[in-house]
């Protein structure tokens, strides 16, 4: 084999055992490695499934204040834009309580006795005109008049006499001012209310004119309940007040300025950002819009909390055994695996439970153990299949120069009969045999010659059709095994004659006949004795017994012998027992590798192992047969 090859397929070896080597230290490095430990492993798995469901949670939340806490059911309790300047004036206060001037008593008792003549009798009319005389009495406190003005609008309304409201309307709003106030609210305004049902449209337009103009002005006592304004505001927009844009900024500004307050300021929001804060009054959601614009929702916590429980379960993001507590208390859900999540500052949050957190730690470290295991196994399986791979190769190199020696023998092989024939032929063609003998002796060494060719071909044909995995072609029949060992004997002693070499034949018991291939068992005898002809040492010994239902032929020369390490090999295509012991004997190779093929055609063996006593290596054919009785 060219030392280039050679080196080349020691090369590929190396690399083999090299990427075999590495796979293996680290498949082995990935098993020892904390990547896999079961315990940590187990963790890792709990700890990525809670994090993936606080995720999800989260994702989910920020979706609910997207579409706002209730869904399209939510009402938006504010709407404002950026640019909202409007400055509230502060409302006018209850003038103070002053000393009734002189006449003040006198106002008093009459307005108490119209008051009680409209509860007794029903009589409107009476009470008006009592109201009349008290506002004529000089000296009247400025609270007193205005209360007076009131009950002067208010009975005149129940009369249903419009010109009287219109009179009673007119002098009101030309003397109040607006700060007079019943309680903590405006005289003026309730006048104005008194008499919108009973006025002309044009005069109810113009009190509701008058009216909004004192309120955006601050000229109006005003309540600080808000349920009391809203009531207000109603009825100044069943005025026609609904239109008026100053009042409804007026009241959009108040209540930012409450929301202001109640958050000590509003936090800084970037375009289209939403945050929840939770206040006294449930949750509130702020928003500002890409376009400047701001809005505030509030919903109750309970409601909230239902909500998003609902849309976490309608999303599926709790894996079996999971449970969402959004109460933060409720241990009977399980075992917390999270800490507490805020959504909206410490009061609203969750805290993420799995009722057998435990045994999903045990699970998954049951896995990784298994992974484990099979990192090992793979990294032991990847070692094994490098150093077969590389034995292969080493197999295959042996056999690549095997091959290439084998052809230069056979090539030997056949060019010597072939040269011998020819001389010889030449020989007899040219007249230079003299004499019948001389004639004979050139005959039998061209047969021999050509015998000899004959079994080369064989060879290399059989070897064909075993190198291709088709068994030797046996013609089993029914062999007669004393002709056939005669005539053995004779070409086996011919054989060895024309060696120059001693050979003697022992037979033991034997069958009459055996089914058996005559032709192949020949041509397996003839190759042992070859093998041991070439080998030296005499003589060689064929011993041809059976026992037990089977022939055996064993056939030695006492020769160096074989190590019994080598032995195997021999029987190996193109293997020789150059190999095995050194020196230069002529020959194919394959031979044995023949004899192997024809024994376990017939379902026998061959083997190689010492002979009792003596050097040399005995070959002991055994072949299963069925007798025809004892010859």
């Amino acid at each position: 084999m060219p030392r280039v090859n050679r080196d080349r397929g020691q090369g590929w070896e190396r690399a083999v055992l090299a990427v075999a080597a590495l796979s293996s230290a680290a498949l082995l490095l990935a098993a020892t490695s904390s990547f896999s430990d079961p315990e940590l492993a187990g963790r890792r798995v709990m700890e990525r499934l809670a994090a993936g469901v606080v995720a999800g949670v989260r994702a989910e939340w920020t979706r609910m204040l997207r579409d706002g806490p209730g869904g399209s059911a939510a009402r938006e309790e504010l709407a404002w834009r950026d640019d909202l300047a409007l400055v509230l004036p502060l409302a006018a206060p209850s003038p103070a309580a002053a000393r009734d001037p002189e006449g003040a008593e006198s106002f008093a008792l009459i307005l108490s006795a119209a008051q009680a003549q409209e509860l007794r009798a029903g009589e409107v009319a009476q009470a008006a005109e009592l109201v009349r005389e008290a506002l004529a009495l000089p000296g009247i406190s400025r609270g007193q008049r205005a209360l007076g003005l009131l009950r002067a609008v208010q009975l005149a309304g129940e009369l249903g006499e419009v010109p009287a409201v219109e009179v009673a309307w007119s002098a009101a709003a030309a003397e109040l001012a607006g700060e007079e106030a019943v309680g903590d609210t405006s005289v003026l305004l309730l006048a104005g209310l008194a008499a919108s049902a009973h006025l002309a449209p044009d005069a109810r337009r113009a009190a509701c004119d008058l009216l909004c103009a004192k309120w955006l002005a601050g000229e109006l006592a005003l309540p600080e309940d808000p349920p009391r304004l809203a009531a207000l505001r109603e009825r100044l927009d069943e005025m026609g007040a609904g239109a008026h844009p100053g009042l409804a900024e007026w009241f959009l500004a108040r209540r930012v300025r409450e929301l202001r307050s109640e958050l000590g300021g509003l936090p800084a929001l970037a375009a289209g950002e939403a945050r929840p804060l939770v206040s006294p009054r449930g949750l509130l959601v702020l928003r500002r819009g890409f376009d400047g614009t701001w809005s505030a929702s509030r919903t109750a916590l309970a409601a909230c909390r239902a909500e998003l429980e609902e849309r976490v379960a309608a999303a599926e993001l709790l894996p079996e055994g999971f449970a969402l507590d959004l109460a933060l208390d409720d241990d009977s859900l399980g075992g917390a695996v999270s800490d507490v999540v805020p959504l909206a500052g410490r009061d609203l949050g969750f805290v993420l439970r799995h009722d057998d957190p435990r045994g999903v730690v045990r699970s998954e470290r049951r896995r990784a153990f298994l992974l484990r295991v099979a990192l090992v196994l793979m990294a032991a399986f990847t070692a094994a299949a490098g150093f077969v791979t590389q034995r292969a190769l080493r197999r295959e190199r042996r056999l690549a120069g095997l091959k290439s020696t084998f052809v230069a023998n056979v090539s030997h092989e056949l060019r010597t009969p072939l040269a011998a024939i020819l001389l010889m032929a030449e020989n007899l063609a040219d007249g230079r045999v003299c004499g019948d003998e001389a004639g004979r002796r050139y005959h039998a060494a061209i047969r021999r010659e050509a015998t000899r060719l004959r079994r080369l071909v064989d060879d290399v044909l059989d070897f064909s059709r075993l190198e291709r995995g088709e068994p030797p072609r046996l013609q089993v029949e029914e062999l007669r095994l004393e002709p056939w060992l005669a005539e053995l004997e004779a070409e086996l002693a011919q054989r060895a004659q024309a060696d120059g070499r001693a050979l003697r034949v022992e037979r033991g018991e034997l069958p009459a006949s055996a089914e058996l291939d005559g032709e192949a068992l020949r041509r397996a005898v003839l190759n042992l004795v070859d093998n041991a002809l070439k080998h030296g040492g005499e003589p060689v010994d064929v011993h041809v017994s059976s026992a037990d239902g089977a022939l055996s032929i064993g056939v030695r020369d006492h020769g160096a012998g074989v190590p019994a390490a080598g032995r195997e090999r021999l029987f190996e295509p193109f293997a020789r027992r150059t190999d095995a012991v050194g020196g230069g004997a002529p020959g194919t190779g394959l031979g044995l590798a023949i004899v192997r093929a024809i024994a376990r055609a017939h379902g026998g063996d061959v083997c190689a192992c010492d002979p009792q006593e003596g050097p040399g290596v005995l070959f002991r054919l055994d072949l299963p047969l069925a007798t025809g009785g004892p010859s």
